[in-house]
């Protein structure tokens, strides 16, 4: 139970570059030196869990953990993963207020959205092809774009559509409640909500959290939600820890708390109970294969939507515009580079031309 433990602290702590990264260095850690479960059986979970909601590389680390020692290790797998994350977005968070306006969150906030555009772009590898995604990609996009508060219901609803030609409009969006006198039930549902419904990549959570936290309930304003985006990025572990931030603006420590446990809550119970037991089962079906392809288009395109909406709300100037772009290339076309640098790098290459 310590190794474990041990392996995944420190997996969170060195975890930079994005969710992949982290799944790479598990099945060569996990999978091929220890042996924890066979390729094989690694080869076929892995597609599984990319049609779960939540953070592929939080609910890997469960599984890992619980195929090895049982549920209280893939609990322990989990915290751990996303621990030293959670400590570094909570310092972040605690000194961001002193630096609100200064350039280097401006400029962490401007090569955060590159990396998101880049990433939109990388998801869809293997799908250049392929028509019928790029139409639920635009769909997708169109959707949120217009009716971003059904968001969840989009990636669900065309997901399902793509598969068996159901109507996603006998769906319907969750409505979050509002809480008048305790903002911290508010702040779980709403990450519990967007934790339960990030097909696709922990970066689906933006168009959810982007409307919830600053247009449907008007607690932050769009320089705070960036300001949290681009630390979440910058931080290793999950990219869906950003939640910390945003409930740690609202309500300090309890509010961070609050919305760490709501954002990873469904993925846990998850990978801990139904999950395992139906990895057999379900892989025998070709069309769970449709819906994750379906799915994916759908979060790409809500993602895109939301990203586009936040640079627009940024006001980018020409020398912020050149930014984004040379980060984007970065990504594109230097694979080697980690995510974190592309982040750090020109926001701090945009914090000294500023600042001369």
């Amino acid at each position: 139970m310590l190794k474990i433990v041990k392996y995944f602290l420190k997996l969170g702590i060195l975890g930079f570059g994005g969710p992949f990264v982290l799944i790479a260095q598990m099945q060569r850690d996990l999978v091929e030196k220890e042996q924890w479960i066979t390729q094989e059986k690694f080869n076929m979970v892995l597609p599984l869990i990319k049609t779960m909601p939540g953070s592929i590389a939080f609910q890997m680390a469960i599984y890992l953990g619980r195929q090895r020692a049982g549920a209280l290790a893939g609990i322990l797998s989990g915290i751990a993963i996303v621990l030293p994350a959670f400590l570094i977005v909570l310092v972040f968070a605690a000194f961001e207020s002193l630096a609100t306006n200064s350039p280097i969150f401006r400029g962490l906030q401007i090569a955060a959205l590159a990396v998101i555009f880049g990433t939109c772009v990388n998801l869809t590898h293997g799908f250049e092809k392929l028509p019928k995604f790029w139409f639920f990609v635009i769909v997708s996009f169109v959707l949120t774009w217009m009716f971003p508060k059904a968001e969840a219901v989009w990636i669900v609803g065309l997901g399902l559509l793509f598969t068996v030609a159901i109507d996603p409009k006998k769906f319907f969006a969750i409505v979050p409640f509002v809480h008048d006198s305790d903002r911290l039930p508010q702040i779980f549902w709403t990450c519990f909500k967007a934790g339960a419904f990030t097909f696709g990549s922990g970066l689906a959570i933006i168009p959810l959290m982007e409307y919830d936290f600053v247009n449907y309930l008007g607690w932050l304003n769009h320089t705070d939600f960036m300001n949290g985006l681009a630390i979440g990025q910058v931080s290793p572990g999950p990219v869906a820890i950003t939640a910390t931030f945003l409930g740690f603006k609202v309500a300090g420590f309890a509010g961070a708390l609050t919305a760490t446990v709501g954002i990873f809550l469904a993925s846990t119970v998850n990978m801990l109970t139904w999950f395992p037991r139906a990895v057999d089962y379900v892989s025998r079906f070709s069309k769970i294969t449709l819906f994750s392809t379906g799915s994916l288009a759908a979060a790409i395109g809500a993602i895109a939507a939301a990203c586009l909406k936040i640079a627009l709300q940024l006001q980018l100037d020409p020398l912020e515009i050149i930014v984004v772009f040379v980060t984007l290339a970065l990504m594109l076309f230097v694979k080697k580079i980690p995510v974190w640098v592309l982040v750090i790098g020109p926001g701090v290459i945009y914090f000294f031309i500023r600042s001369v």
